[in-house]
């Protein structure tokens, strides 16, 4: 008998059976090295979760990165809107979209808030006959989660400006060792209903500007902590810290 394999499917048996014994076993693979993913693929699985995406690589150790909101000059910002003149917009739709980025993007760079950390988010989106143009703050190439501007544009003419912006100040100086994504969907199960299927459609190492802070001292206003970001088949993000406990 292959003693490997059976142990293997006894485990998987016990951790559907008992969401306790899933997250203290989890526990006990991230005190190891090397962390069985195809295991973890398996009690998924058996949990009713569906993973329709690829899983982004990352990096194994990360800081935590201290941030501080930046408020803007609402008076300058609408200066800048009601300056605009209205673009010569063709009839074809793609054209129109190029239209509307090019309009962001301008009033963007009038604005001064075109700067290294901020990235293009794609795709667009329409609500209510207007475009709208989601710009994502990015540090090291990692987003930091609950700041962005969006844009709202029609005809080549950006109707309003949204912005809430944490701006980075530094990292802290000791870096700690990141879970796999896998072992981040593990941290869902607790939460989840035994007959209720999970379908994972997004996932994405972001900082998380967590209320509750990473509990170290410092006189910035926030903490971001590394985080996955699940994204299901609803739309719904869940956040889970990315460290690995001890």
């Amino acid at each position: 008998m292959d003693w490997t394999k059976a142990k293997t499917i006894l485990i998987i048996a016990l951790l559907v059976s008992n969401v306790t014994i899933i997250v203290t076993y989890i526990f006990d693979l991230q005190s190891k090295e090397n962390v069985d993913e195809n295991l973890i693929r398996e009690i998924l699985e058996d949990a009713n979760v569906i993973i329709e995406t690829e899983l982004p690589d990352y990096p194994k150790r990360m800081a935590v990165l201290y941030v501080q909101p930046e408020h803007e000059d609402r008076k300058a910002v609408m200066k800048v809107l009601e300056a605009q003149t209205r673009a010569d917009i063709s009839l074809s739709s793609e054209s129109e979209i190029d239209a509307n980025i090019e309009a962001a993007n301008r009033i963007m760079k009038e604005c001064g808030y075109l700067t290294k950390n901020t990235e293009l988010s794609l795709p667009t989106y329409e609500k209510n006959g207007e475009t709208l143009i989601k710009y994502r703050n990015v540090y090291d190439n990692i987003p930091i989660e609950e700041s962005s501007i969006i844009c709202a544009v029609k005809g080549g003419r950006v109707l309003s400006l949204e912005r809430e912006w944490y701006s980075p100040v530094e990292l802290h100086d000791k870096r700690g060792e990141i879970m796999g994504a896998l072992e981040a969907m593990i941290m869902l199960l607790p939460d989840k209903d035994e007959s209720e299927t999970l379908i994972i459609k997004g996932v994405e190492l972001v900082y998380w500007v967590n209320s509750e802070g990473a509990g170290v001292e410092s006189p910035v206003a926030d903490t971001a902590l590394p985080a996955w970001k699940i994204t299901d088949s609803m739309g719904n993000d869940r956040y889970v810290t990315a460290y690995r406990q001890r």
